[in-house]
C-alpha cells in the first residue's frame, strides 16, 4: 500500500514474468520515510509470485500494521503500538492460490503499546516477533512499565495459533512493585485478594499461561516469591474483628486454575510494638472452596488488642485471658464451601498469662500450659499457675456444642 520514492535498482523482463532485484527507494509511510528494499518475481499474469519486502528502522502506522495479514487490524486497535521496528516479510503463491505462505519478521526497537484492562502502559519494548501464516511468535521480548512509583521491567516469550486461536505464554517480572491496580488485575480474585489482604512490597513474578479459544479451558502456572511483604489479614476464621497485620513476609506462593498454595512463607505479626515470628503453609481452594491450612506463632504477647481479635477464643462466656504474659498459637484450618461449618483446632502454649474461668469464682496468673480449641471443645493440660497466694496444678475441659455446655476440671 505505500508509495517509494527515488527507486534505484535492476527489473528484468522476461517470458517467464518480472523480476525486481534489489530495488531500493523511500518508502512513504503515511506522513514518514524510511528507506525500503524489494526483491521479487511476478509471473505472467500474476500465475506465481513471490516478493520480499525489508523495512529497517520504520515507524509503526495504522497503514503498516494493516498490511500484515490478518492480525495486522486487530494489533492496531486492541494494543496502539506506537514506535519503531525492523520489518521483513515474505509472500509466495501461485495462480490457483493452492499455495498461499507468507513470512513476517519483526524487531521492536523501543516500542509502546498497551495491553487490554492492564493499568499501565507498556514501554520500551524489544524482541523479535514472527508470523508464518500458522503462529505467532514472540521470541526475548523485553519491556517495561512505570507504576507511578517505580518501574517494573518483564521477559516475554510464547506463541499464539492464529487457526486454533491457543496461545502459550511465559512471563517473568523480577522485583514486581504491588500496587492496588496490578492486584486488581489479578482474573476473578483480584478484587477479594486487595479487599481482604492489601499486600505491599516487591514480589518475583513468575506466569505460564495455556489459553484457548473457549476460555473457561484456560489454564495458568503462577509463581510468586515473596521478598518482605506486608499484609493486612481481615479474613482469617478465627479472627473476630479488626486485621492481623504481617510484615516481612518471605516464602513462595503458588497459584493454578484450582488453588493457591502457601509454601513455607514466614515473617512477623505486628500487634502494637511487637513483633512475632510466624509461619504458613496451606492450600486455598479457588474453584472449589476447600482450605486446608496451618498457621504458627510464636512469643506473641498478650494484649487487649490481641484479645479481642480473638475474643471468641480467649474472652467469652467461659474463659477471660487477660492482657498478661505471652504464647505461641498453632492453628490448623479445613474448610469447605460445601460444609456448613469449617474444622479447626486452635493450640496456645501459654507462659506467664493470667486466667479466669467466668463459670467457676477463681483467677489464676502466671499460667503455664497448653489451651487446645477444637470445634467448640477446650482441653487445657498439663496446667499450672499461681492462685491465692499459692501453687494450682490439674486439668479442665469445656464442651460448648453441648446445651448450655458441660465443664469439668480437675485442680489441687
Amino acid at each position: 500500500p505505500f508509495l517509494i520514492k527515488h527507486v534505484n535498482g535492476t527489473l528484468e523482463y522476461s517470458r517467464e514474468g518480472i523480476f525486481l532485484r534489489s530495488l531500493k527507494g523511500n518508502v512513504q509511510n503515511e506522513d514518514y520515510e524510511a528507506l525500503g528494499e524489494i526483491d521479487a518475481f511476478i509471473g505472467v499474469g500474476n500465475a506465481r509470485k513471490k516478493i520480499d519486502i525489508n523495512i529497517p528502522n520504520s515507524k509503526i502506522t495504522e497503514k503498516l500494521l494493516k498490511m500484515i495479514p490478518e492480525v495486522g487490524e486487530q494489533v492496531w486497535e486492541k494494543y496502539d503500538p506506537k514506535g519503531n521496528i525492523d520489518l521483513s516479510l515474505t509472500y509466495e503463491s501461485n495462480e490457483d492460490q493452492s499455495v498461499k505462505d507468507y513470512t513476517v519478521k519483526v524487531m521492536c526497537k523501543g516500542v509502546d503499546a498497551k495491553y487490554p484492562n492492564f493499568p499501565y502502559r507498556l514501554t520500551n519494548i524489544v524482541g523479535f516477533l514472527e508470523m508464518d501464516g500458522q503462529n505467532v511468535y514472540f521470541k526475548d521480548m523485553s519491556g517495561s512499565f512505570f507504576d507511578e512509583v517505580k518501574t517494573n521491567r518483564f521477559t516475554l516469550d510464547g506463541d499464539i495459533n492464529l487457526k486454533s486461536k491457543e496461545k502459550r505464554f511465559n512471563l517473568s517480572i523480577p522485583n514486581l512493585n504491588l500496587t492496588e491496580q496490578i492486584i486488581k488485575f489479578i482474573p476473578n480474585k483480584g478484587e477479594e485478594i486487595w479487599s481482604n489482604n492489601k499486600p505491599k512490597g516487591q514480589v518475583d513474578l513468575y506466569v505460564n499461561y495455556n489459553g484457548y479459544e473457549d476460555s473457561s479451558k484456560d489454564e495458568y502456572f503462577t509463581t510468586v516469591d515473596c521478598k518482605g511483604n506486608e499484609i493486612e489479614c481481615t479474613k482469617l476464621p478465627i479472627i473476630v474483628s479488626g486485621i492481623i497485620k504481617v510484615s516481612d513476609i518471605i516464602g513462595r506462593i503458588v497459584i493454578d486454575k484450582n488453588k493457591l498454595q502457601c509454601k513455607s512463607l514466614r515473617g512477623y505479626v505486628v500487634s502494637g510494638k511487637q513483633l512475632s515470628h510466624a509461619t504458613c503453609n496451606g492450600v486455598l481452594g479457588l474453584s472449589n472452596g476447600n482450605n486446608d491450612a496451618f498457621f504458627s506463632v510464636i512469643d506473641l504477647r498478650v494484649t487487649n488488642d490481641l484479645i479481642d481479635k480473638f475474643q471468641k477464643y480467649l474472652k467469652n462466656e467461659w474463659i477471660q485471658v487477660q492482657p498478661e504474659g505471652w504464647v505461641d498459637i498453632k492453628f490448623d484450618y479445613e474448610g469447605s464451601d460445601k460444609e456448613p461449618k469449617s474444622n479447626y483446632s486452635l493450640v496456645l502454649n501459654t507462659e506467664g498469662c493470667e486466667l479466669s474461668f467466668s463459670k467457676i469464682p477463681i483467677r489464676i496468673s502466671e499460667i503455664h500450659t497448653r489451651l487446645s480449641f477444637e470445634n467448640g471443645y477446650f482441653v487445657s493440660k498439663d496446667f499450672s499457675g499461681s492462685f491465692s497466694g499459692g501453687r494450682i496444678n490439674g486439668t479442665a475441659e469445656i464442651d460448648k456444642k453441648i446445651t448450655d455446655g458441660k465443664y469439668t476440671g480437675d485442680f489441687k
